[in-house]
C-alpha cells in the first residue's frame, strides 16, 4: 500500500511506454506529499527532480528509479520546479518567498533568488535560457535575467498581474 508522499510515473510518451502501457515505477522518499516534478530534455541524463511539501527537492535516476540526492535549503514547501532547456540549471519555488536555482550535476544549490513578499507559486525559464519568470499568491509576476551567471543575478523588472475578474 502506497503512502500520500509516494508518486509514480505512468508512461505519458513512446520513448517510456512498453506494449501494453502499464505502470513503470513507483518512488519513495519524500515525508509529505510531491507537489511538483521535472523532468530532463536529454536521454543520456535522464534524471527526475521532485518537489514536495516536506521542503525539499528530490533528485532520481529515471532508469532505475535510484534516488541521487535530497536538494535542501527552503524553509517552507516547494511548489514549483522547472528546468533550463540545457538541464544544468533547476529553479525550485517555494512558499518561503524564494526561488533557489540548483546545480543538476552537482546536485548543489548554486544561487537564491529573493525578492518576492508572498510564496513563489510558478517558475519558468527563458526560452534561451538567460531568464527566470516567477510568480507569487499575490498576484506578482516577477521578471529575472543573468542567470546563465551564477551566482550573479540582477532583477530586471516586477509586474502586478492584472486582475481577471
Amino acid at each position: 500500500q502506497e503512502r500520500r508522499s509516494d508518486f509514480a510515473l505512468y508512461p505519458s510518451s513512446p520513448c517510456l511506454v512498453r506494449p501494453g502501457g502499464c505502470l513503470v515505477r513507483t518512488y519513495r522518499g519524500h515525508a509529505d506529499a510531491v507537489l511538483c516534478v521535472a523532468v530532463t530534455n536529454f536521454p543520456d541524463r535522464r534524471r527526475v527532480f521532485t518537489g514536495s511539501r516536506d521542503g525539499t527537492v528530490r533528485a532520481w535516476e529515471l532508469g532505475l528509479g535510484r534516488e541521487l540526492g535530497v536538494l535542501r535549503g527552503h524553509r517552507g514547501e516547494v511548489c514549483a520546479l522547472h528546468l533550463r532547456r540545457d538541464d544544468r540549471l533547476l529553479a525550485s519555488a517555494s512558499c518561503d518567498c524564494t526561488i533557489k536555482l540548483w546545480d543538476t550535476h552537482r546536485l548543489e544549490l548554486s544561487a537564491t533568488l529573493t525578492g518576492h513578499v508572498a510564496r513563489v507559486t510558478g517558475v519558468a525559464f527563458t526560452q534561451d535560457g538567460r531568464g527566470l519568470v516567477s510568480s507569487s499568491s499575490d498576484g506578482v509576476l516577477k521578471v529575472w535575467e543573468d542567470t546563465v551567471q551564477i551566482p550573479t543575478f540582477s532583477k530586471r523588472s516586477t509586474y502586478k498581474a492584472l486582475s481577471t475578474s
